[in-house]
């Protein structure tokens, strides 16, 4: 969902289409850069969610619901 998500937000905006080879490799990365590959969710608060999105949308990766 995460790949498809990057795809269509690339598509609407315009942008260079740059292949991710593995979106679970780039989430580990964003996870592991920001300290948070060893974190539950359940034990997260809501500023650590804030900073994920951020450190995701920074790498173009885009959630939605």
């Amino acid at each position: 969902m995460l790949e498809e998500n990057y795809k269509t937000f690339k598509a609407l905006n315009d942008g260079p289409m740059d292949q991710i080879e593995d979106m679970k490799e780039v989430v580990e990365q964003v996870l592991a850069a920001e300290g948070y590959a060893e974190q539950r969710a359940a034990k997260m608060d809501i500023n650590d969610f804030l900073c994920l999105l951020a450190a995701f949308n920074a790498k173009g990766i885009h959630f939605t619901s």
